[in-house]
């Protein structure tokens, strides 16, 4: 539950900062990326199998995230003079049907 909570706590001060920044004039966008299930070297080895076989239980990707997804997305926020205060879930669609997706690593 803790990291779920962390997660949301990010939402709402990326819309306030970066509303704030822009009514001042102050040419700063405030963007976050939230990640679903991705491959990466943070995670140990009998989750990342996990995570490689078998999708989350109503996920419309069934497969995990690439580089490639979070780069790209990354890219568009990081050129995008018109994405502000945004919060982009890059999830394979899994967390509207699944926002605990992920407790079927358990």
């Amino acid at each position: 539950m803790a990291y779920g909570v962390t997660k949301a706590a990010l939402d709402k001060p990326t819309l306030v900062l970066g509303t704030s920044f822009a009514v001042r004039g102050i040419p700063v966008r405030v963007n976050v990326l939230q990640l679903g299930s991705f491959a990466s070297q943070l995670i140990g080895p009998e989750i990342l199998e996990i995570i490689k076989t078998k999708p989350a239980p109503g996920a419309v990707a069934p497969m995990h995230g690439s580089d490639a997804e979070i780069g790209t997305t990354a890219v568009y926020l990081a050129v995008s003079d018109y994405t502000n205060g945004a919060v982009m879930c890059v999830d394979g669609g899994t967390s509207p049907v699944n926002p605990r997706m992920f407790c079927y690593l358990t």
